[in-house]
């Protein structure tokens, strides 16, 4: 009897360990840093203007760790700028205060289409690169 309750507590855990890898797995997630850490909800904002110059591009991001305590990171851009180091402090998984944001003034002549990205890199305590989050923008 007491094996056949362990047997099914252990059938329980491998069940419950799969659930959470579905759940890191799920959403928007754009990087994960094997056991560690995660970026999810990578977005540029606007993605795609036409219109008046210049413009502002703003990114965000989230964290997502079952780690707490400081993470730094910069964002990395495809003109081969890179941020400075900044910290957040991240109270575990998917907390609410975990979100990142920067921005890029970009200006272009009349008529000219500039193509662009920004990733966001964690530095530590784990080494994660996000896919990219880009943008185009049409001067008019």
């Amino acid at each position: 009897m007491l094996g056949s309750a362990m047997r099914h507590g252990f059938v329980i855990g491998i069940a419950l360990a799969a659930l959470v890898a579905l759940i890191l797995g799920a959403g928007s997630a754009s990087a994960q840093g094997g056991d560690g850490a995660s970026v999810y909800d990578l977005a540029a904002s606007p993605a795609d203007h036409h219109g008046r110059c210049p413009t502002t591009v703003t990114f965000t991001a989230r964290i997502s760790t079952f780690q707490t305590g400081p993470f730094s990171y910069r964002w990395e851009r495809s003109d081969g700028v890179k941020g400075p180091v900044r910290s957040i402090p991240i109270a575990g998984y998917r907390d609410p205060k975990s979100a990142v944001d920067d921005s890029w003034r970009l200006t272009a002549r009349h008529g000219e289409t500039l193509h662009g990205w920004e990733k966001l890199h964690l530095l530590t305590p784990y080494d994660v690169l996000s896919d990219p989050a880009a943008f185009q923008q049409t001067c008019r």
